[in-house]
């Protein structure tokens, strides 16, 4: 059972107890009480195993997409020029004011989100990430 509802069990129990009069006391079930915190300390371990294994699974997950992005950091990319390519030279000495590129395009790194949920904290601003 959750803990949140042991406790609401136990709010409740406090809540609709019987009065002492001429005091701001109650009167409880010592047995309920009793029952409601042995269930409690049954529940709280399983509920700390549950979020270890949950921190466990997302440490492991961060560690795989660091390899993965450290591999595809290092993977050479096709659109990499190579120093041998006739084409890699005329491209290097093209001006930046000789390039057919709109005014308003943006620089690639501004076009970059960084954040949870992405892949090795990168993604483009279409919503590529890797």
């Amino acid at each position: 059972m959750d803990v949140l509802v042991l406790i609401d069990k136990l709010d409740d129990l406090v809540h609709n107890a019987k009065p002492v009069p001429l005091t701001d006391q109650v009167r409880v079930d010592k047995e309920e009480i009793y029952d409601i915190l042995d269930q409690m300390r049954a529940t709280i371990p399983e509920e700390i195993k549950q979020a270890r294994w949950i921190v466990k699974e997302r440490q492991e997950m961060l560690a795989e997409a660091k390899k993965e992005a450290e591999r595809i950091i290092k993977e050479p990319s096709r659109s990499t020029f190579r120093s041998s390519s006739p084409r890699c030279s005329a491209a290097a000495s093209v001006s930046p004011a000789r390039t057919n590129r709109p005014k308003s395009a943006e620089p690639r790194a501004s076009r970059l989100k960084t954040g949870p949920g992405t892949a090795g904290g990168m993604c483009l601003s279409d919503g590529r990430c890797g």
